[in-house]
């Protein structure tokens, strides 16, 4: 495996914020407006769309021959793997007969002509394609011209978060999922547009609890994607009747035992030896997917680790100090895979209510945020981790401003969890902290406080209006974001109740006390100091 330094620690640290962020979209509704009035459908049935172009943006058409050297090299390499070779060709030619692809013409008038590098990508563990055409959208032919990718408008994300679509998976009692064979390749480009992405080349689940429901949604979508040319590669479910492959299948790259009903995180350690190295290090860390953050705290400790690695100032490559490769290995020795419940809501004909209690959290480690869904049935109650998330603390960061952090973590996180879930019954939402100081700062934004404080208030106190958060009290050893901040072990986590929450929270009589919140000088440090102004209003 290639590590390239900065975009996999970059990957590594952004599954940190998904949940906890908002998704930072802009005000691109003129362009989305455009692309859709690009829109049509051909007589097969097959969509067509422009490509939302920037204007002025110049793309260059001299791009030809460091395309072709790249083929050479790409030829190159599959000359060394006949497998692979005929692998990669298979694709082209299959292209060209679905009418995917076409050849082109010697010679062109076309505004934009740009030749594309690609190359071969294979996914092992794919159960389907381990072969895939990818294509370098963001190749220049010079340092100062434009890609395709510099000469188009992003446009807003269309796509469900897969966060969400994770949280919405452990809230439903039923699953079916289906893949779209070849989804974005059933998509076709105006013919005015083609040129712009030629290349060289030798010769993408639906949950709900009613199985009739499901049956319908099934049928009707098949239709409706297949009328469309996207045609349904298959469809699996929990729910036998619905479901037509046997083998272990994947719910956005965590293992689906659709029969125990379990998703599993791979998170085993390599068995081979090799030096301890910060390349050696992100690797590991970068390998283990967790975006719903089952393990966030076992994974704090390795991101500890990492960042104490950084700080020895070593190269890549070389080995890092004795104590922290000792701190190393140890971690991975405890590392293990991880199973847990697909749904939280199994076995559940009538949901009545769900109840979010989150958790928060903040050492000088990591800040943590963490949610347990208490769900009300007909036949009772049960209650169980639903997503976490722990992000390493940023350096020379006092505590009770980290506290505030976490308090907006959680604040993100709520009203992320109340969007995904937006079609289930949301009863309450509460988050408890057991920082008295943070507590007091989140209920009186409007106070003069120094910037650092004002922002995070003034952010937290809309946020909480609009989703209706109730902030609460609990004392350090109930806080089950504890681990979260600060790192535990597989074993610790499950030991502590990490995959299930303290058992008061199912009955409101227990819950903890509630303290009067007093303004400390602790609280004042981060006020704005006032300055005294006198005036004189005698005549003369």
């Amino acid at each position: 495996m290639y590590v390239c330094d900065h975009s996999d620690y970059e990957q590594l640290y952004s599954l940190d914020v998904l949940g906890v962020e908002d998704r930072g979209e802009k005000d691109q509704s003129t362009i989305y407006a455009e692309f859709q009035e690009s829109i049509t459908r051909k007589e097969d049935g097959r969509y067509e769309v422009a490509v939302p172009w920037i204007p002025g943006a110049v793309l260059s058409n001299t791009n030809e021959e460091p395309s072709r050297k790249r083929l050479h090299n790409v030829n190159r390499k599959l000359k060394q793997n006949q497998q692979l070779k005929d692998e990669y060709e298979k694709i082209v030619h299959e292209q060209l007969k679905d009418g995917v692809i076409e050849k082109t013409k010697e010679s062109s008038t076309s505004e934009r002509v740009f030749y594309m590098p690609h190359k071969p990508v294979i996914k092992e563990n794919a159960s389907t394609t381990k072969v895939r055409m990818v294509f370098d959208a963001s190749a220049r032919p010079h340092p100062t011209a434009n890609s395709v990718n510099e000469c188009m408008h992003t446009g807003p994300p269309l796509q469900p978060l897969l966060w969400d679509i994770l949280i919405r998976t452990r809230m439903s009692t039923h699953h079916l999922l289906a893949d779209l064979q070849k989804a974005f390749l059933q998509v076709g480009l105006k013919e005015d547009d083609r040129d712009g992405f030629r290349f060289l080349f030798d010769i993408n689940g639906q949950t709900g609890s009613d199985i009739a429901d499901l049956e319908d949604f099934k049928r009707e979508a098949t239709g409706i994607l297949e009328d469309a040319k996207f045609p349904v590669h298959k469809w699996e479910s929990n729910v036998e009747e619905l479901d037509n492959e046997s083998i272990p299948s994947k719910i956005l790259e965590h293992k689906w035992n659709k029969r125990e009903e379990t998703l599993e995180i791979r998170a085993e350690p390599t068995k081979e030896e090799t030096p301890v190295t910060k390349r050696h290090i992100l690797k590991e860390l970068s390998s283990i997917y967790d975006p719903v953050g089952i393990i966030s705290p076992t994974m704090v400790e390795g991101k500890r680790i990492y960042r104490e690695a950084c700080d020895e100032k070593v190269g890549w490559n070389s080995e890092v100090s004795t104590s922290t490769s000792k701190d190393w290995i140890k971690w991975r020795q405890q590392l293990r895979n991880v199973k847990f419940p697909r749904s939280l809501a199994r076995e559940i004909r009538e949901v009545k209510g769900i109840h979010l209690h989150l958790f928060a959290d903040a050492s000088f480690t990591a800040c943590s945020a963490v949610s347990i869904a208490v769900i009300e049935h007909s036949s009772g109650i049960v209650k169980g981790l639903l997503t976490s998330k722990s992000r390493i603390a940023k350096r020379n960061t006092s505590i009770p401003r980290l506290e505030l952090v976490r308090g907006q973590m959680a604040a993100n996180m709520a009203k992320n969890l109340v969007a995904a879930l937006r079609r289930w019954p949301i009863a309450s939402v509460t988050v408890w902290m057991d920082s008295l100081v943070a507590l007091f700062r989140i209920a009186s934004p409007e106070r003069s406080w120094k910037i650092f404080v004002s922002n995070r208030t003034r952010k937290i106190a809309a946020i909480t209006e609009e989703v209706g958060i109730s902030w609460k009290y609990c004392p350090s050893e109930e806080n089950l974001a504890d681990l979260g901040s600060r790192g535990a072990s597989i074993d610790k986590m499950e030991k502590d109740g990490w995959f299930n929450g303290p058992e008061w929270l199912v009955n409101p009589d227990k819950w903890p006390k509630q303290p009067n919140l007093e303004r400390t000088k602790t609280v004042l440090d981060e006020q704005k100091p006032m300055t005294e102004v006198a005036f004189n209003t005698e005549e003369k």
